[in-house]
């Protein structure tokens, strides 16, 4: 049996390494499609809501809207078309598969008259309001 003298410098080192995996694993490493998620803009005019989606490399073919139950629900498929014919990939961070968004509106829409418009990777939508819930100023009489 060898008695070996402890560098506790040495373990710690390997800590550092550790963790620094981790937080490179974790939190900067590019998403896979499957956990990206749709990047959205809301506002809420008199009357309508607006709504911006980022979508990077989609084609507007490939974009599916539909409003249920005063729920936007945003999705589609990001198709790799840049197949490696020769070599190898060094790095690759652009995203490519199955993408969904919803987003529950703060009160009921016209569906039959969402206007969706798409331009340089932005999804604009316009969400008309109801009757039932557009504001409406009530004027206060005296007694």
């Amino acid at each position: 049996m060898s008695i070996s003298r402890w560098e506790p410098w040495s373990e710690m080192v390997t800590l550092r390494d550790a963790m620094d995996q981790f937080v490179r694993e974790s939190f900067v490493r590019p998403r896979t499609a499957m956990e990206m998620g749709v990047t959205l803009d809301v506002m809420d005019t008199d009357d309508a809501f607006m709504v911006d989606a980022v979508l990077p490399g989609v084609k507007p073919d490939d974009v599916h809207l539909q409003i249920k139950d005063d729920v936007l629900m945003i999705s589609g498929d990001i198709k790799d078309e840049h197949e490696a014919k020769q070599g190898n990939w060094i790095q690759r961070e652009r995203r490519f598969g199955h993408y969904q968004r919803s987003f529950v509106l703060p009160g009921s829409v016209d569906a039959d008259k969402v206007n969706a418009t798409f331009h340089d990777g932005v999804l604009h939508i316009t969400l008309p309001k109801s009757s039932e819930s557009r504001a409406r100023a009530i004027p206060v009489k005296a007694n």
